[in-house]
């Protein structure tokens, strides 16, 4: 078997046994994880330009793509009406609910529903305080 015909039949024998093939992948990565990903953290440092240079090929792959476009699309339209939810709070409260700043003003959800009962409206600092609060909770 030459060369040329070797490689058409691995390309057959790995189409024909893809299912099996990818859960004996699955299986060795989750056995070897950490080693495996302490070598791509080894490899990214000795290589940082060869890193770069994958991660702008990929993007500039992925800006290409149907759903980068789609991606962008949803984000200007979250971007629009969260802008508008934001708008409206200002206009119902004045500013930070908690201190009363007009700065850095930021929506604090009590639950993720985009409801104007369920939010409320709080400068950065407030919206932080009121996390680091709760995260002491847990």
């Amino acid at each position: 078997m030459n060369k040329a015909e070797k490689k058409e039949y691995m390309k057959k024998y790995v189409e024909s046994h893809k299912e099996h093939l990818k859960k004996l992948q699955h299986k060795w990565y989750e056995k070897n994880k950490e080693e495996h990903m302490k070598k791509i953290k080894e490899w990214q440092d000795k290589n940082p330009q060869r890193v770069k240079e994958i991660k702008n090929k990929w993007k500039r792959k992925y800006r290409k793509s149907e759903k980068y476009q789609l991606d962008k699309e949803r984000k200007k339209i979250q971007d629009y009406a969260y802008r508008n939810f934001r708008d409206l709070l200002i206009k119902k409260y004045g500013g930070c609910q908690m201190c009363k700043s007009k700065e850095n003003l930021e929506i604090h959800h009590k639950e993720y529903i985009d409801d104007l009962k369920s939010v409320i409206l709080l400068c950065r600092d407030c919206h932080l305080k009121i996390h680091k609060e709760m995260r002491e909770l847990i």
